[in-house]
């Protein structure tokens, strides 16, 4: 059981044992109503159902099995063989040693040689190849695949191949706590779930930030174990298994486990066809294959109200103490735990407003009492009388604190930890932030401190305009933002931004430009500070400036003169003196822009003419040496 969570609810084990074997078991797949399909990793396979047994094998070792186009295929390190009547086809060979194998609808992804990842169509023609070092399992939908690696994860499109991870990624660089081994990817794409060797599920929510389960590790024991599986099942339910024995279902959109069954033995893979969920252990002689019905899982749980979930030990020592005491007794009980609870509420103490520096005792207490908590997920328990929802930034721990027990006292505002979800910033120290100018982008107001503070002594939301940040960001004074700032220009990026690229790319689309491919081709190429060794002047034909300038562009809403902003390199002083202030800036870069297409569409076509004249010239003087040589023979006949 996962001892990390303390209200759980076990389900008592109705497993069915549908065989035991001697061969190491690498995969189960349900192939068929009551007839599955268990592939050992000696190359042994197995088609077994309720009455019979029908073994068949390969010579190499098996890595594992796919459902493709309504066909099963199995596959070996060299080869991939078509299951049909209980007979093995070959359909495919492979050029390197196969370790991981999935399936889309139309899409087959290989593993090779654990670097290279190979795609292959419905007429098992290769059609695409990616460098992917230490690839450890790769899962599949119907049109997205995840590749996972010691190192991280690429989630990548089945249809034009383009990778995805910016999407999954929009919370931050993803946070996997321990080497991955094991993932899934739910239907509709919602969910991408990474398992660790150290016991925890790693959940990467498409535009949304991230979350894990600590699914298999023991808080009291300070042990962990191996996810062995992960599977989906339906309505944001999966079930875990891992070598602790456990089989855990989980709640995607509570953040939350529902319920858990033990066993005995090291559970060593696992999967879901039709409401089932077979799985294998690891005995002390054989390997063991067991099926259990989820629904049934599922239902006994609903049965116990939430207040009720209790192990099953627990419960049975309360039940045993109530019976011996006397009816007085609880009667005294109750009594002294109400007495206790109003006594707590009317010694709830008062928060101060000026929300100071000093060190709350009460509240560092608070706040250990959550960290030994175990992680529920749980979100602010705050009503919005207003309807606002704020988004705090810039303040310091303590102050942080003290600023949300404000808020939580008036009930006034909300507090929000999605961008796109708030109706003002508050930005005590006034720091540009990326979702600072995101909100910029996006008409949200950003307003001082004192703006809560002010509404929360009337209990009335104050206007915004005179606690607008204005002298920090000048783009406030405007009621929209400029969607022409930057039209008719192209700008790129040249290295690591301390913002990621599709982020700054969407920024440049909204106020009008265009986001270059190339370096090459920008009218203004953005360097990043690790590329400000390499010579960024001769990368492009535009202006290279610090990432900076674009910031500084939206903070003030305008188009500003790069000039200050240029990075250093050999071709510095040619574009200083391109910026001079006779025109305004904007139409001298569109104008150097355009001149250099020109100029080099001119060089071109002079380089072509060149290109000819020699060759006329080498023609003639080809024509007058052969002239000369047939002279030189006849005068000496």
């Amino acid at each position: 059981m996962s001892r990390w969570y303390m209200d759980i609810s076990i389900v008592n084990n109705n497993s069915k044992l549908l065989r035991s074997i001697d061969d190491e078991v690498k995969c189960i797949t349900l192939i068929s109503e009551n007839e599955y399909l268990i592939i050992c990793t000696n190359g042994k396979i197995f088609c077994v159902d309720d009455k019979s047994s029908t073994e068949i094998g390969i010579e190499e070792s098996a890595i594992g099995t796919i459902l493709f186009n309504g066909k099963y295929y199995i596959a070996s390190p060299t080869k991939l063989y078509l299951l049909e009547n209980k007979q093995l086809k070959e359909q495919l060979s492979f050029s390197n040693q196969c370790s991981v194998i999935a399936a889309s609808n139309d899409k087959i992804f290989v593993g090779l040689d654990g670097k290279i990842v190979k795609v292959y169509n419905e007429e098992f023609k290769e059609e695409k190849e990616f460098d992917i070092p230490e690839i450890v399992d790769i899962k599949c939908n119907g049109n997205t695949a995840v590749i996972i690696t010691k190192k991280g994860t690429e989630i990548i499109s089945a249809i034009s191949y383009e990778s995805l991870s910016p999407i999954y990624f929009s919370g931050g660089r993803m946070k996997v706590y321990g080497i991955p081994n094991s993932c899934c990817i739910t239907p509709d794409g919602d969910y991408v779930l990474v398992g660790t060797e150290n016991g925890k599920i790693t959940s990467l929510v498409k535009d949304d930030t991230q979350f894990t389960f600590y699914a298999h590790c023991n808080r009291e024991t300070n042990t962990t174990y191996k996810v062995s599986s992960i599977n989906y099942y339906k309505e944001n339910v999966i079930i875990s298994t891992g070598m602790d024995g456990d089989i855990n279902a989980w709640n995607l959109k509570d953040k939350d486990i529902i319920s858990s069954v033990q066993t005995k033995e090291e559970i060593i893979c696992g999967s879901i066809m039709n409401g089932t969920f077979a799985y294998a252990t690891k005995g002390k002689d054989k390997y063991n294959i067991f099926t259990l019905e989820i629904e049934q899982l599922l239902n006994e749980v609903k049965k116990v109200p939430n207040h009720e979930k209790k192990t099953n030990r627990s419960r049975r020592k309360n039940d045993a103490i109530e019976e011996d005491k006397p009816k007085n007794m609880k009667e005294k009980k109750e009594k002294m735990v109400n007495r206790r609870l109003k006594k707590k509420t009317r010694e709830v103490p008062e928060v101060e407003e000026n929300f100071s520096n000093e060190i709350d005792s009460s509240s560092d207490n608070d706040e250990e009492d959550i960290r030994k908590k175990p992680s529920k997920h749980r979100s602010s328990p705050v009503k919005a009388k207003s309807g606002l929802f704020v988004f705090i930034i810039s303040f310091e721990p303590q102050e942080l604190i003290n600023f949300k027990k404000a808020i939580y006292k008036h009930e006034l505002f909300g507090i929000t930890t999605k961008i796109e979800k708030a109706n003002v910033i508050v930005n005590k120290h006034g720091q540009r932030t990326a979702e600072v100018l995101d909100a910029i982008l996006r008409n949200i107001p950003i307003v001082e401190e004192k703006w809560v503070l002010e509404s929360h002594k009337k209990m009335a939301v104050e206007p915004f305009e005179p606690y607008l940040m204005k002298d920090k960001f000048p783009a406030l004074s405007h009621t929209t933002f400029d969607k022409s700032l930057l039209q008719n220009k192209t700008v790129g990026i040249y290295g690591g931004l301390k913002i990621r690229d599709y982020i700054i790319k969407k920024w440049i689309e909204q106020i009008g430009g265009k986001f270059a491919t190339r370096a090459k081709y920008s009218d203004i190429l953005l360097v990043g500070k690790s590329m400000f060794a390499s010579d960024a002047t001769r990368r492009t034909e535009g202006f290279a400036v610090k990432e900076e300038w674009l910031y500084d562009c939206i903070s003030e809403m305008k188009f500003i003169n790069p000039k200050s902003y240029l990075v250093d390199g050999v071709l510095k002083k040619e574009k200083e003196n391109e910026l001079t202030l006779e025109k305004p800036v904007a139409e001298q870069v569109k104008a150097s822009s355009s001149h250099k297409s020109r100029s080099s569409h001119h060089t071109h076509l002079g380089e072509k003419k060149e290109k000819q004249n020699s060759a006329i010239i080498e023609t003639k003087e080809e024509k007058g040496v052969s002239s000369i040589v047939a002279m030189e023979e006849e005068n000496k006949k």
